[in-house]
């Protein structure tokens, strides 16, 4: 675990954290900025576990879970009771480098613009690119991605004359079996997943490099590329854009 400012002590198993670095025993860091609440807790943890299926075929009796202890460290950050807007950031150095944490714990690598109950958008600053995770359609986004009339999760960069998106939509739009404690039938259950035509708007003209074939429709706005994209089985699309210069008047359409 990484040097942070300690808050008081509440008991002897457990120390609060303002922020901070800290270390899984796989060598995983969770870098965690100041102003955020870190509660790192050293105890025994009990739980139950089912007795040997051996044990019970030889007729044993008793109950059919024995308890088991053993010692354990976690962590979680503490929002206290009933956060209202509450929010929280941090990031994950998958078994990094030596010191590598410390570096980023210093000089923070992105920039958070926005986390709310409706969308979370995150810039990583050393590769210009921006990650979305849009819950709710949306429209006045930060970034290259302006606007989305569906639920989806994207990641837009630009390189020189070249800007790159994928995207994703997560639902698999499986059908609803609107009750509970009772068996799904097969007709549900076993049905595959339904695509869907999602449209996003970009910041800017732009022409895709190459034809797509689940791209349905490409037009120009005033300031704004609408794409219109087929979506199914939570599958990534990747697509390159070019600058389109002469897209014809606002509105008009720049491919299908």
């Amino acid at each position: 675990m990484g040097r942070t400012p300690r808050l008081p002590i509440d008991s002897a198993h457990w120390q609060r954290y303002d922020g901070g670095v800290f270390t899984d025993p796989q060598g995983n860091q969770y870098i965690v900025p100041p102003g955020q609440s870190v509660v790192l807790e050293q105890s025994e943890q009990s739980s139950l576990v089912p007795r040997r299926i051996a044990a019970s075929a030889a007729g044993g009796s008793g109950p059919a879970h024995l308890p088991v202890s053993a010692p354990h460290v976690k962590a979680w950050l503490d929002h206290g009771p009933s956060p209202g807007n509450g929010a929280y950031e941090y990031q994950i150095l998958i078994q990094g480098e030596p010191g590598t944490a410390s570096t980023l714990a210093a000089t923070r690598s992105y920039r958070v613009h926005r986390r709310d109950n409706e969308a979370h958008v995150v810039e990583h600053l050393g590769k210009n690119l921006t990650a979305y995770a849009v819950f709710t359609p949306q429209n006045g986004l930060p970034g290259t991605v302006e606007a989305v009339d569906t639920p989806l999760l994207l990641i837009a960069g630009e390189s020189g004359d070249e800007l790159r998106l994928s995207l994703a939509d997560p639902d698999l739009r499986l059908g609803v079996w609107p009750r509970n404690m009772s068996r799904m039938p097969d007709a549900i259950r076993n049905q595959p997943a339904r695509s869907h035509v999602a449209e996003i708007r970009l910041s800017g003209h732009w022409m895709l490099r190459e034809p797509h074939p689940d791209v349905v429709a490409l037009a120009a706005h005033p300031g704004q590329t609408a794409v219109r994209i087929r979506l199914d089985h939570g599958l990534t699309r990747e697509l390159v854009f070019q600058p389109a210069d002469a897209v014809g008047a606002p509105g008009s359409s720049i491919g299908d």
